[in-house]
């Protein structure tokens, strides 16, 4: 079988970001936090998901609040 990369190659991995709003945030054991962040899934589906707040930035593509 041929392989698509070979040792020693640079890769990045291959994933959509999660673009959403937060609708909650948590203090988890009292010394981190977590956000829920409601989006759209990979099937078009409306769903939340808990992030860790070191997983998150600010999404650039997004309209600014007035």
């Amino acid at each position: 079988m041929a392989m698509k990369f070979k040792k020693g190659d640079s890769v990045q991995q291959l994933v959509a970001p999660i673009r959403g709003v937060v609708v909650g945030a948590q203090v988890v054991d009292g010394d981190h936090v977590q956000y829920l962040v409601q989006h759209v899934d990979a099937n078009g589906e409306a769903t939340q998901t808990w992030f860790k707040e070191d997983h998150l930035g600010a999404d650039p593509k997004a309209k600014a609040k007035e």
